[in-house]
């Protein structure tokens, strides 16, 4: 038989898929039975969260979301999931001074930044835009794949599709940010070959760009096809007055 916490993972796994797939009936079951087995499982309430969104009752996820971040107050993935609730609320104001405080609070966190980003190009407050959509493509190098430490909690690709669609629709310059905001986002989304493409534009508009050259080169390293992943990171590493980052991709290349 298995565990009570091997079971209570593999339905929030299942729920998850569930979700994915846009079965929502049958993840709010999953979710039903997490809680005949433990009701206080924090991941399972996170998730339910999750569901609730996608079903569009924002208020009851919002109320459940804080259920879960009264145990976890410093949680950037919970915390995000409150700011994305906000802006679907129609409280934007709210919504960016929430995802400034994660930005703030951790400084490697990806998404708060984008999002940051992603608000201010729909105010057409490009000045804004850009200055936080730079900072969120300085990534760290362990962080390209960005994990976001204590917990593993799931977070649903759906929550970052109208940001993505807007940073590869949008025609202002210096679209090469803009387009490389995209490729990043499928990067840690692990949508690789979804990332590849939109780095290999953002790259075509400026072969210079520094994320576009780091994502590139990790995704190069990634799937072991070195060479390429070389001239990325020594691009990087000759304009960027030997960025940290690079030489540590390069490192790694020569290691191997």
């Amino acid at each position: 038989k298995l565990s009570q916490i091997m079971r209570l993972k593999v339905l929030l796994h299942r729920a998850y898929i569930d979700l994915l797939t846009g079965r929502l009936k049958r993840s709010t079951r999953r979710v039903q039975s997490i809680y005949q087995i433990n009701k206080s499982y924090l991941p399972g309430k996170f998730l339910e969260a999750q569901v609730l969104f996608a079903r569009k009752k924002y208020e009851e996820a919002q109320r459940r979301l804080e259920q879960v971040a009264a145990r976890l107050p410093n949680e950037p993935k919970v915390q995000l999931l409150k700011a994305i609730l906000l802006r679907r609320l129609g409280k934007a104001k709210e919504a960016i001074s929430s995802f400034l405080q994660i930005a703030q609070q951790n400084t490697r966190f990806v998404w708060p930044r984008l999002f940051l980003g992603n608000m201010y190009l729909e105010q057409k407050n490009t000045t804004n835009a850009l200055l936080h959509l730079k900072l969120a493509l300085k990534a760290e190098p362990h962080l390209l794949h960005n994990q976001s430490n204590p917990s593993s909690y799931y977070l649903i690709p759906q929550l970052f599709a109208r940001m993505i669609k807007r940073f590869q629709s949008t025609r202002q310059a210096p679209r090469s940010i803009y387009v490389a905001a995209a490729g990043v986002s499928h990067y840690q989304l692990n949508n690789r070959r979804k990332a590849f493409r939109q780095l290999r534009r953002s790259l075509a508009l400026d072969r210079k760009g520094l994320a576009a050259n780091l994502y590139m080169a990790q995704y190069l390293y990634d799937i072991n096809s070195l060479s390429k992943s070389y001239r990325h990171a020594a691009r990087a590493y000759q304009v960027y007055e030997q960025h940290p980052i690079a030489a540590q991709i390069l490192g790694l290349i020569a290691l191997k």
